[in-house]
Order: structure tokens, then C-alpha cells, then sequence
């Protein structure tokens, strides 16, 4: 642990991340809740939900231009713009023009910009920390994510009763440009696929190139089936996301949202902490416990009686999801290809993340039909799915402890 602190770089990096969560912690509540307040309908909410989510199926087209790019002008250029687009929403309100409108159009706007971002930081991890220490570096920079998730989800409901939701866009603002600044003195030797092309960026022919080799790289690798099985679980997250302001409505509105939020996010906080403990066991079966858990214990909070008992176990079942999701990333980082590792980041993102808006979308509808109880269900099912689909697949199963894993473990190929 005393490494990383004394790497300047790694935490310059980390406290950008701290600063850019916090004010998008407050956003996530303010932008649910604004649109929830303004519609008064579960409907606009899962709309909100994909539109947030959306953007994220396209990450993989980002890839390239990652391994291409410097971090640095990646990660400060997309905080000034995100700090741009925000201030529209106070802007809107404070001419008299604010609509559920004008939000639901900045949303998918930002969301675009922020796909260079996690790919970005985490092909630059491998290159600011040693190989021993990346699943300590990845479990520093989840609780740091899940961390401030907590603080101000949990916050964030009051915060919001108190200022107003629009005031919390500017708060967010002011989070982006400093962040810009703290990335502004990250200085990483992270080489890039071919320095004769980053001046301008590689041209469209090699843009094209590079995409289809990142494709073809994971293509009947175990990654691939990891990818589909988190694309299940994925979405059974984004229904429950869409449906919690409606669910939280039925106790004590915008403060209880905040709080559900704020579970989800500490149960993933939780065991993104612990996922150190789990590094020297089989990932494979790891995974395949983790899920099945998740799924039971949902249900659990499902059956509780009372808000209190529904909240907890509601963060315990996100604990299993933070273990996985720390060991996967640590994995990936030590067994990809180096000149890779940008597209197979973003690609990842895009696999499990192209289910989400549609799960958003669709858990808004069916709540606004079946009610926000009966959806909920729904989540339950999907993620106890998705813990039997690892378990059916032998080479999921196999797949060794982290430290151990190389290419081959994993099927991937030029």
C-alpha cells in the first residue's frame, strides 16, 4: 500500500476519480429524482435510465482511439466538456426553460463524453503500477468509486431536499474542472499502438483496422462468454436502478432513494475492498458463488419486513458483484495483449453495457403496468440466471486465479 501512495502519478489519477464521483453521485440522485418530480411517472425515470445507459454499448468504438491517444488530453479534455454540458440543465432553469426535455437531452450527450474515460484509466494502470499491485490499485480506485457512491447517494436524497436538484448541476460542474486540473499533472509513459499516427489520430483505414483486431482478438475466448453472462446480469441491474426512485416513493420519497443507492453502491464497496482476499482462489468458481449469492439474497430483501431490512440486504447482495468485478479487472489488465488493452476495456464496457439501457427502458414500462414490486422480481430472476449460466460452461469454471491467468487460459488469439 505505502507504493502506491508514494506514486504520484496513481494518485493524482485516484483523486480525480474521488472528485468526478462525488459530483456524479449527487447527479445520479438529482437527475432520477428531477425527472421523476417533473413526470410524477415511472415511465420517464427507465427512459432517463437508458438514455443514461446507451451511450455505453457504443464504448467499444472508443477503443482504438484510447490505445491511440495521450491519457492525459483523454481524461482532461472529456472533464471540461462534461463540466460544459452539465451547466445546461441550471442554465435551462434559471432563463425558465427547464423540462424533463432539456434534462433527458443533456443526459445522453454527457454520457457519450464519458466513455473515453474508464478506458483511458485503466490501460493507463498497468503502465503507473507494478503487476503485484493491480488488484490493489483496481480495489483503491472501486472503493473510491462505491466509496463516494455511498457518502452521497446516501447524502445526496438531503442535499437535494435542501438545495434543489438543479442546484446539485452546478455542484457537479465545479467537481468536473477540478478534476480536469488534478489530470492536468498526471504524467504516464504509456506507450501507444503506433506513435507516427497519434499526432492526428490514426487515419480511417487503420481506425477500421484496429477495431476489427480487437474484435477478432476475444472472439471464442472465454472472455466472450464472461461478457454475455454480465450482459445478463447487467441488465437485471439497470431494471433495478429504473425502478428504485418508485420503490423508494412508497417510503419516504428522495431521501430513501438516496439511501438505496447508497446500499448498492457500499454493498459493491464492500466487496470491491475484499476482492483481495479472493485473488489467490480460482476466478472461476469464484464468479460463478458470487452470482448465485447475489441472486439469493435480492430475494431476501425482497421478503423483508420494513425499509431498514430491505436496505441492508439489498447492499449485501451487491457485495459478491464487487468482488468479481475488481478480480475481472485486475485479470484482464495482466493477461491482455499491452497494445489491446484499450479496446478490450472499452469493448468490455460495451458488451455489458448494451443490455442496460434496454433493461432501464424496459423495467420503467413494466413497473408503470405490473407495479414496482412485481418488476423487482424480475431482477432477482435475471441475475440468479446469470449465476447458473457460469456454472453451465466448464471452461468458466475452470478459469484459474488471477495471478495465474495468462492468454491462453483465456482463449484469446491475434
Amino acid at each position: 500500500m505505502s507504493q502506491l501512495r508514494s506514486n504520484r502519478t496513481f494518485v493524482r489519477l485516484l483523486a480525480g476519480r474521488l472528485v468526478t464521483n462525488a459530483g456524479d453521485s449527487l447527479y445520479v440522485v438529482a437527475t432520477m429524482w428531477l425527472v421523476y418530480d417533473l413526470t410524477n411517472s415511472p415511465l420517464y425515470p427507465g427512459l432517463a435510465g437508458f438514455l443514461v445507459q446507451a451511450p455505453a454499448a457504443g464504448q467499444f468504438l472508443v477503443g482504438p482511439l484510447v490505445d491511440r491517444w495521450r491519457l492525459r488530453t483523454v481524461l482532461t479534455g472529456t472533464q471540461a466538456l462534461q463540466g460544459v454540458l452539465v451547466l445546461l440543465v441550471p442554465v435551462a432553469a434559471w432563463t425558465g426553460h427547464l423540462s424533463v426535455w432539456v434534462v433527458l437531452v443533456v443526459i445522453p450527450i454527457l454520457s457519450a463524453v464519458n466513455q473515453f474515460v474508464y478506458p483511458a484509466q485503466s490501460r493507463a494502470l498497468p503502465h503507473i503500477v507494478s503487476e503485484g499491485q493491480l488488484v490493489r490499485a483496481n480495489s483503491l480506485f472501486s472503493l473510491a468509486y462505491g466509496g463516494t457512491n455511498v457518502a452521497f447517494h446516501a447524502t445526496g436524497g438531503l442535499v437535494v431536499a435542501v438545495i434543489g436538484a438543479v442546484a446539485v448541476y452546478a455542484v457537479d460542474a465545479a467537481t468536473f474542472g477540478v478534476s480536469a486540473f488534478l489530470f492536468a499533472g498526471i504524467s504516464a509513459d504509456v506507450p501507444r499502438s503506433n506513435e507516427r499516427d497519434t499526432q492526428h489520430g490514426p487515419s480511417t483505414e487503420q481506425y477500421l483496422t484496429d477495431l476489427r483486431a480487437g474484435i477478432a482478438y476475444v472472439r471464442g475466448s472465454t472472455v466472450r462468454d464472461i461478457l454475455l453472462g454480465k450482459m445478463t446480469s447487467n441488465f437485471g441491474f439497470a431494471v433495478l436502478i429504473a425502478v428504485l426512485p418508485g420503490f423508494a416513493a412508497s417510503f419516504d420519497g428522495v431521501q430513501s432513494f438516496g439511501l438505496l443507492l447508497a446500499a448498492v453502491a457500499g454493498g459493491g464497496l464492500v466487496g470491491a475492498v475484499s476482492a483481495s482476499l479472493f485473488e489467490t482462489y480460482p476466478f472461476g468458481p469464484v464468479m460463478v458463488a458470487s452470482y448465485l449469492a447475489s441472486g439469493l439474497v435480492a430475494a431476501g430483501a425482497l421478503l423483508a419486513d420494513g425499509f431498514t431490512a430491505s436496505l441492508v440486504l439489498f447492499g449485501a447482495a451487491f457485495v459478491p458483484m464487487g468482488v468479481v468485478n475488481v478480480l475481472l479487472t485486475a485479470m484482464l489488465q495482466s493477461s491482455v495483449d499491452d497494445a489491446m488493452l484499450g479496446r478490450i476495456t472499452s469493448l468490455q464496457a460495451s458488451a455489458v453495457g448494451v443490455t442496460m439501457p434496454v433493461g432501464s427502458l424496459l423495467g420503467g414500462a413494466t413497473a408503470s403496468v405490473v407495479g414496482t414490486r412485481s418488476t423487482l422480481w424480475l431482477v432477482v430472476g435475471v441475475v440468479g440466471s446469470a449465476g447458473a449460466y457460469f456454472y453451465s460452461r466448464q471452461r468458466l469454471r475452470s478459469i484459474p486465479a488471477v495471478s495465474e491467468t495468462d492468454e491462453r487460459d483465456l482463449g484469446l488469439h491475434r
